[in-house]
C-alpha cells in the first residue's frame, strides 16, 4: 500500500511537472507572438521611410551622407523585420502551428533560384558554388515560400562556416523510396557528433559566448527543421569537427508530383 501510494504521489507530481510546463510553452509562444507583432509595425515603418530618404523620392537630400545614412537605416531594419519573423515563424513551429500554402513546385528552377541569389555573396566569401540536380528532378507539392526558406537557410549556415578557398554543392535527386532529397554540401568547419543536436535545437549556439565568431540567433537549421517537419519531410545533419556539413531536407513521397499532372495525395500536409 505504501509503494502504490508513492508510485499514485509520483506519477502526480509528473503530471503536474507536465501540465507546468505546458502552460510555460504556450506563455512564451504568446508572448513570442504578441512580441513580434508589436514590433513588425514600427520597424515596417522605419523601413518605408528610410527607403523613401535612400530614394530621394520628395526631391535630394542635399548632402549625400544623408542618403548612405538612410540607406544603411533601411538595411538594418529589413534585417531586423526578418529577424522577427523568423522568431515568430520558430514560435508557431514549435507549437505546430505552421499553416501551408501549397502548390505545385518546379524544385530545379527553386533550386537555381536560391543558388542564384546567394551567388555574389559567394563569389565575396572567396568560395565555389555548384550545382548536381539529377536530370527530371520530380516537382514537389508544398509550401514555395517554406521551401525556398528551408534552402536560404541551409546556404547561409554554409556560407556563415565555409572559409575562403572552401565551396559548397546542392544535390539533389530523387531517392530510393520515392521521395527528394536536397543536399547542401559544404567544406566548412563542420560540428562536432555530439553538438549535432544542439545546433538543431531553437537558439542553439555551438560557439555561445556573446564574443562569439558567428552571428545569428541560432534559428537558421531549427526553423528549416520545423518547415521540414510541418510537410510531412525531416532535415538531417552529418557532420565532424574539419570536415564539412552535408545538411539534408527529405522529402516523403507523399510531396512528389506525378509526371502526368499535379495529383496532390490526401494527408500530404
Amino acid at each position: 500500500m505504501r509503494q502504490r501510494g508513492e508510485i499514485s504521489a509520483l506519477a502526480d507530481g509528473l503530471r503536474d511537472a507536465r501540465d507546468e510546463a505546458e502552460r510555460a510553452s504556450r506563455a512564451k509562444s504568446l508572448f513570442l507572438a504578441c512580441m513580434g507583432h508589436e514590433l513588425r509595425t514600427p520597424l515596417n515603418h522605419i523601413v518605408g521611410f528610410a527607403e523613401i530618404l535612400r530614394d530621394e523620392r520628395f526631391g535630394p537630400l542635399g548632402n549625400s551622407k544623408y542618403k548612405d545614412y538612410a540607406a544603411d537605416l533601411a538595411a538594418s531594419g529589413t534585417h531586423l523585420n526578418r529577424m522577427v519573423n523568423d522568431v515568430l515563424e520558430m514560435a508557431r513551429g514549435v507549437d505546430g502551428r505552421i499553416e501551408l500554402n501549397e502548390d505545385d513546385i518546379d524544385t530545379e528552377e527553386t533550386i537555381r533560384a536560391a543558388a542564384a541569389a546567394v551567388n555574389d555573396a559567394v563569389t565575396a566569401a572567396g568560395l565555389a558554388l555548384t550545382l548536381d540536380v539529377a536530370a527530371g528532378l520530380p516537382h514537389l507539392w508544398a509550401d514555395p515560400r517554406r521551401l525556398r526558406k528551408c534552402l536560404d537557410n541551409l546556404l547561409s549556415n554554409a556560407l556563415k562556416f565555409t572559409p575562403a578557398g572552401g565551396w559548397i554543392t546542392i544535390v539533389a535527386a530523387a531517392d530510393a523510396f520515392g521521395g527528394v532529397n536536397i543536399d547542401v554540401v559544404d567544406t566548412g568547419i563542420g560540428i562536432a557528433e555530439p553538438d549535432i543536436e544542439k545546433a538543431l535545437s531553437p537558439f542553439g549556439q555551438i560557439d555561445g559566448e556573446l564574443n562569439r565568431r558567428y552571428e545569428g540567433l541560432g534559428l537558421g537549421l531549427p526553423l528549416a527543421r520545423e518547415l521540414m517537419k510541418a510537410h510531412g519531410g525531416l532535415l538531417s545533419l552529418a557532420s565532424g569537427l574539419g570536415v564539412g556539413t552535408r545538411a539534408s531536407l527529405r522529402f516523403p513521397p507523399s510531396r512528389v508530383v506525378a509526371a502526368q499532372g499535379p495529383a496532390v495525395q490526401a494527408g500530404a500536409a
